[in-house]
């Protein structure tokens, strides 16, 4: 292995040593502060119902031709679009 090489290698390995180590020094001093609060949605032209509205029963095809229903995204997060062309 040439010298270049080398120093290349390991100049990388620092590199993501270093990247890894700020990330993880990072998680662990935010874990110990407080949480920001969540935004005001008004300012972002949105509207936000007092008490929330209960879902009404549906059933859904999936892109592999399988039902879905409300229970199936009970407790998980869903990002759902609703269009058409």
């Amino acid at each position: 292995m040439g010298r270049s090489l080398r120093i290349t290698l390991i100049a990388l390995f620092l590199i993501v040593a270093l990247i890894f180590g700020l990330t993880l020094g990072r998680q662990v001093f935010l874990a110990n502060s407080e949480p920001t609060p969540a935004p005001d949605l008004s300012e972002y032209n949105t509207y936000v119902y007092e008490q929330p509205r209960e879902l009404v029963e549906f059933t859904l095809t999936d892109e592999q031709g399988n039902t879905v229903t409300r229970e199936d995204l009970k407790g998980r997060w869903s990002f759902v679009f609703v269009g058409y062309t």
